[in-house]
C-alpha cells in the first residue's frame, strides 16, 4: 500500500497524522480523557463537604493518565506514592463520608463500608 502512495500524498498524511494523530497514541489519549474524567466526577460527589470547593489544580487531567512508553522519559518522570497510611486514610475518609450518606438514606442500596486492619 505504501509503495503505491505518491511522495505528495505520503506527506499529505504525514500533516494530517500531526494534526490528528492516528493509531495508539490516539486511543491511550481517549482511554486518559475518559478516565479523567471519572476522576474528576467521582472527587466532585465524594468530596468533603465541610471543605470549600474543588479548586481546579485538584482535578485531574488526561496526561494524568497517559502511558509513558519511553523509557528515558519514565525515568525522568517524578512518580510520587503513596505510603501506607496515606492509603488507609484516604479509603477511611471515602468510608466516612459513603457510611454517613448511607445513613441518611432510608432505602439503602448497598450496606456500610468496613475497613479491616491486619
Amino acid at each position: 500500500m505504501l509503495d503505491q502512495l505518491t511522495s505528495t500524498q505520503l506527506s499529505e498524511w504525514e500533516a494530517y497524522d500531526r494534526l490528528d494523530p492516528i493509531g495508539t497514541w490516539r486511543d491511550d489519549f481517549r482511554e486518559a480523557h475518559l478516565a479523567s474524567l471519572i476522576s474528576n466526577f467521582v472527587k466532585s460527589i465524594y468530596h468533603d463537604p465541610q471543605k470549600p470547593e474543588i479548586q481546579e489544580s485538584d482535578l485531574s487531567t488526561p496526561a494524568d493518565f497517559m502511558p509513558v512508553w519511553d523509557r528515558e522519559a519514565r525515568k525522568n518522570k517524578v512518580i510520587e506514592k503513596q505510603s501506607a497510611d496515606e492509603m488507609e486514610q484516604l479509603l477511611s475518609t471515602f468510608a466516612e463520608i459513603h457510611n454517613k450518606q448511607l445513613s441518611g438514606n432510608k432505602a439503602r442500596i448497598s450496606p456500610p463500608l468496613k475497613l479491616q486492619k491486619k
